[in-house]
């Protein structure tokens, strides 16, 4: 009985210290939720004007129940290359765009041997393979268009100061 008892508070200690931790103040931060509509835009502002990160937990759109988002790609690419939940949290969208442009060769085609998907054999794989082939390309093609962006904006900066 005292052995039952004494786990049990044990438990409850570990349990209240455990909640205490979680909503201390850090950095004499207050711990009082704020209802202000005009702070909470403030604060969306602040998280959708940061630079987007390549880490995926530094990403100001990363949410652990949704799969990562970026602007920076239109659904159509982003959509079908983007696995399902929760397998799409472990890369940011730019890496999974990466990912995706680098299969082209090995995964988009007839030849199947170079392709490193362990699904590949699956009547599932053959459904989705040409609809990932065909956004890989868009995301291709986005990238190829930014990347030309790019070098213009730096020729026109290199113009303007002669």
């Amino acid at each position: 009985m005292i052995h039952s008892n004494l786990i049990s508070f044990i438990a409850v200690l570990l349990i209240s210290s455990i909640i205490l931790f979680v909503l201390t103040p850090i950095n004499g931060e207050s711990n009082v939720i704020s209802i202000d509509k005009e702070e909470q835009n403030k604060n969306n502002n602040k998280l959708s004007s940061s630079s987007s990160s390549s880490s995926w937990w530094q990403m100001p759109k990363f949410n652990c129940f949704s799969c990562p988002t970026s602007d920076d790609y239109s659904p159509e690419c982003l959509d079908p290359i983007t696995p399902p939940w929760p397998i799409c949290l472990r890369h940011s969208s730019e890496e999974w765009v990466d990912i995706a442009i680098d299969s082209i060769p090995r995964c988009c085609g007839d030849d199947l041997s170079e392709c490193k998907c362990p699904m590949k054999d699956s009547r599932y794989f053959a459904s989705k393979i040409d609809e990932y082939c065909d956004a890989a390309e868009v995301c291709k093609n986005e990238e190829k268009r930014a990347f030309v962006q790019k070098v213009e904006k730096v020729a026109d900066s290199y113009t303007k100061q002669e």
